[in-house]
């Protein structure tokens, strides 16, 4: 995925008394709903792909924003198992466990819409 086609799932967020109809879902980035946050820094850190999908989610997070694109979150997801699939020879097999076992757990959380943001087709910032 190219860096202009990520971006666009990030720009409604920096858009203020703008109206927006999405049918995509939001996620809640926010570190008192799960590991997110704290798992994406981490794995982001092995990558050394500062463009990646992986690492335009960290800078997002890191600027403060509260909630991705649904979408945009379970594709970094899905790159960051990638990354710690690379990583499996430099990292102890307890980490390597934790952290899939982390990854499994926030897409089941992302699955069963435990961070879901907001439930409207209509959204309002």
């Amino acid at each position: 995925m190219n860096k202009q086609h990520f971006l666009v799932f990030f720009s409604c967020l920096f858009f203020s008394s703008l109206q927006l109809f999405c049918d995509e879902s939001y996620l809640d980035l926010s570190t008192d709903r799960s590991d997110l946050a704290h798992i994406v820094a981490e794995i982001s850190s092995w990558d050394n792909n500062k463009n990646s999908v992986l690492w335009q989610l960290q800078k997002h997070i890191a600027e403060g924003n509260a909630i991705a694109l649904e979408d945009s979150v379970v594709e970094a997801l899905a790159y960051a198992e990638h990354i710690v699939e690379q990583q499996y020879t430099k990292l102890s097999a307890y980490t390597f466990d934790q952290i899939n076992d982390a990854l499994d757990r926030l897409l089941d959380a992302i699955e069963n819409g435990e961070l879901q943001s907001f439930d409207t087709k209509r959204l309002t910032i």
